[in-house]
């Protein structure tokens, strides 16, 4: 995952993407992490979400259900799905 996250970025920066990295303390429990991407997105104004279009192996069951919460986010907020 922090390979994945540090090829996003250098490719991002090569590219003139503009991003942001962010670090949050949990606020409640989930199983996963969708609840607090479209939490981020949703309290930060996100105009979009980037995810990885395969679940890493170390995600598996709950990585997949995971990324389709993003996808299909409640909010409506467009998900690029990029291959790694």
């Amino acid at each position: 995952m922090r390979r994945n996250i540090a090829a996003s970025k250098d490719h991002f920066s090569a590219q003139g993407v503009r991003f942001e990295e962010v670090t949050e303390v949990p606020t409640g429990f989930s199983v996963g992490y969708a609840k607090f991407i479209l939490d981020h997105a949703t309290n930060s104004g996100s105009d979009a979400i980037c995810i990885m279009a395969k679940v890493s192996d170390d995600n598996g069951y709950i990585g997949n259900t995971d990324k389709e919460n993003i996808i299909l986010n409640p909010l409506g907020i467009p998900v690029l799905c990029a291959n790694a």
